[in-house]
């Protein structure tokens, strides 16, 4: 029995996109960059010599909990935190630069940028979409 080649999403709009702006996401998409600590002071280099001061001030302030001895400490706790009340290995994990998103009220809890593990399409499930 011949298998069906599975089926692309339709990309032209993101195709689109990246013909007029040279990336395949909305411009004022934000996109998530790991680089070293190191690296950080070019990257804020970058984008002010690009005419981006306001996402550098917002990359600054945002590297700060990493960079900053006392707020990265603060930041480890909770991501034990986490880790302790949240974390299945192989289901949702937590990378160690995971980030904290501080709520109005950090007593009450913050949120953990994790991962969540997703199975994908089963041999059944590709048959019942067809």
């Amino acid at each position: 029995m011949p298998v069906e080649p599975e089926t692309q999403p339709d990309r032209s709009a993101a195709a689109k996109q990246a013909g007029e702006t040279g990336v395949p996401c909305p411009p004022d998409q934000p996109v998530f960059l790991r680089v070293p600590a190191a690296a950080v002071p070019a990257v804020l280099a970058g984008l002010r010599a690009g005419g981006h001061a306001a996402e550098a001030a917002r990359v600054e302030a945002f590297v700060r909990d990493y960079l900053d001895p006392a707020a990265n400490a603060e930041r480890l706790r909770w991501l034990a935190r986490a880790d302790d009340q949240t974390a299945r290995d192989g289901e949702v994990e937590f990378d160690s630069d995971a980030t904290i998103s501080h709520s109005d009220d950090p007593v009450r809890g913050q949120y953990v940028l994790g991962w969540v593990w997703v199975d994908g399409p089963s041999e059944e499930s590709k048959a019942d979409d067809a």
